[in-house]
């Protein structure tokens, strides 16, 4: 009689397996299928994850100067998890990211969501956050979340088309792992008191 035996794989040893089953010298060490779900699901398991209550601060301030809830744009959206939960107060949600396999690893996460129909409320844009307005018409969004990728654009370029992509009223809403600083020393003598206060 044979015996089979199973095994599961923590999110650890996952991504210990993609360290080391790719030569270091390679140009594509860090590049992951989208349809590696083992590796995936580690990734997602590491992420932050963002409470109700928090979104509940970013929808009930847009909600308290904007009573449009037609169109969401999730930046930088990684696997998904941000857009997933837009969808659920937005007609459309748009999801962008300059990596073509994290917008492959959501449009798959996303359309398997029982809670999204991505087919009709989510598309997928790939490009850099500061080229989105060659991508979208302006003044089309009412928000546009920025979930721990603004420290890694352009910043002027990227605020400048988040200002064109967003409707009059609308809002952006941009968050980090821990308490950001302002390398800038005009912002962080300026705004760095404002946000530590609000903070």
């Amino acid at each position: 009689m044979a015996s089979t035996a199973t095994t599961t794989t923590t999110p650890a040893a996952a991504t210990k397996k993609l360290l080391y089953s790719t030569p270091k010298d390679s140009e594509d060490f860090w590049k992951v299928e989208a349809d590696d779900n083992e590796f995936w699901d580690a990734y997602i398991s590491t992420r932050p994850n963002y409470s109700q209550p928090f979104y509940k601060l970013i929808h009930d301030y847009h909600s308290s100067h904007s009573s449009s809830h037609s169109l969401a744009h999730d930046v930088g959206c990684g696997a998904g998890q941000v857009a997933a939960e837009l969808a659920n107060h937005y007609a459309h949600v748009i999801a962008s990211d300059t990596d073509a396999d994290h917008l492959a690893v959501a449009k798959a996460r996303l359309t398997s969501a029982a809670s999204v129909n991505s087919g009709q409320v989510i598309s997928y844009t790939h490009a850099k956050a500061e080229n989105l307005a060659t991508h979208h018409p302006p003044a089309s969004a009412d928000i546009i979340a920025a979930a721990e990728c603004v420290v890694l654009m352009d910043r002027d370029a990227g605020l400048n088309s988040f200002a064109t992509l967003l409707k009059p009223g609308g809002t952006l809403a941009a968050w980090f792992y821990g308490r950001p600083t302002f390398s800038d020393p005009v912002l962080r003598e300026s705004a760095q008191p404002v946000l530590d206060e609000i903070m």
